[in-house]
């Protein structure tokens, strides 16, 4: 039996074990092309033999020469989602991802459609650095978004680029040493209880898999910090208004398309949401196997399936709810991984909490605990 190939785009996001749920080795043949680093591929519980590794030296025009004609395209890597769409296209393949990938994937245009649809966001704005009057507008974009903000590239993923800020002197420095440059915005920095909501769109319906709590802001991991998140009952007051934030989201940004939608978002101690971030394709980390056991559904397989024209499995409760932990990155940033899950939502939160404690990822709050008070 000929298998099938599957040319996985890949720059940034590490694969996880979706790749080899929605693709079975014997009907097809994976083959994964990084404009990366072939050693940082696959996440640490993937073995790296899963699929073989070629990294691109030049661009991605050069596979279209190599691949046959039947070779399926896809990608789950925020940075490669335009190329993928560009070469599917000129294959005259199926494009199923989000239609309008311009408001997914630069986020100052996430954030004007999003505040124009009455969603709420951080305060943000532009950051203009053209050397003439530089410093005059920095500090006043300083005084207007801080005391203490987050400086962001309008494009990318995976906390890329991204610097908090929180003193002028400081803001200054780094506008000085990047005067010239375009792309970048501030956002103010936002703190509370941060969520994601994680669903799949088929053209304009949203299919929600499930809302989780993470144990602290993914910003954080980039810092040298832990991270984790638990799934969310299927009753929570929390998981019901993070269902109906992500539609609204999706309607905001564009609903047509067959994807899948991962949106974060803080709650104040108000009880009002603000989204910080987007992403039309599956989440990193664990959160695509924590939704597996909470909902039968891997938000990483189902993304490759779309795009390939099957259809994943619809949600259902499980009955489980499901936690990971990452451990602080290791001198060679390797983590140690934790996944975990309990019908009972209490015990899980108890164990999860303990755990983060001693593997270093907990933020000291105890606030998971409150998630079952709620």
């Amino acid at each position: 039996m000929n298998r099938k190939i599957v040319a996985l785009l890949h720059q940034y996001q590490l694969v996880g074990s979706g790749v080899q749920m929605a693709f079975p080795e014997d009907k097809f043949d994976v083959r994964i092309f990084t404009i990366g680093s072939a050693d940082q591929v696959f996440r640490s519980d993937v073995p790296i033999y899963a699929s073989p590794v070629t990294e691109v030296k030049s661009d991605w025009s050069e596979l279209l020469a190599v691949l046959p004609e039947d070779a399926e395209i896809v990608t789950n890597d925020e940075s490669c989602l335009k190329p993928c769409q560009e070469m599917r296209i000129s294959k005259s393949m199926p494009v199923r991802m989000a239609s309008n990938l311009a408001t997914y994937s630069n986020k100052l245009a996430m954030k004007e459609r999003l505040s124009a649809c009455s969603i709420g966001v951080p305060r943000f704005q532009k950051l203009e650095l053209a050397p003439e009057g530089w410093k005059e507008r920095c500090t006043a974009i300083f005084k207007n978004i801080g005391p203490s903000l987050v400086i962001k590239p309008d494009t990318g993923g995976y906390n890329e680029g991204i610097t908090k800020i929180d003193l002028l002197e400081d803001f200054l420095q780094w506008s000085q040493a990047h005067l010239g440059e375009q792309g970048w915005h501030v956002e103010e920095f936002v703190s509370g209880r941060l969520f994601h909501a994680n669903a799949f769109v088929l053209d304009g319906k949203v299919v929600p898999v499930q809302v989780g709590a993470y144990t602290n802001p993914p910003l954080e991991a980039s810092q040298g910090f832990g991270l984790g998140s638990i799934t969310l009952p299927w009753d929570h007051p929390i998981r019901e208004k993070g269902i109906l934030l992500n539609e609204q989201v999706v309607q905001a940004l564009g609903s047509e398309g067959r994807f899948v939608i991962h949106t974060e978002f803080f709650m104040d101690e108000s009880g009002r949401f603000k989204v910080i971030d987007v992403a039309a394709r599956a989440p990193g980390a664990l959160v695509s196997d924590i939704a597996k056991i909470h909902s039968g559904v891997h938000l990483e397989a189902a993304s490759y399936l779309l795009q390939i024209g099957e259809m994943p499995e619809f949600p259902k409760n499980t009955g489980m709810s499901a936690g990971w932990l990452w451990s602080p990155p290791k001198e060679d940033g390797s983590v140690s991984t934790v996944l975990t899950w309990n019908r009972t939502f209490e015990d899980l939160l108890f164990d999860l909490e303990r755990t983060a404690e001693g593997m270093g990822t907990g933020n000291g709050s105890n606030w998971l605990r409150a998630l079952y008070e709620t």
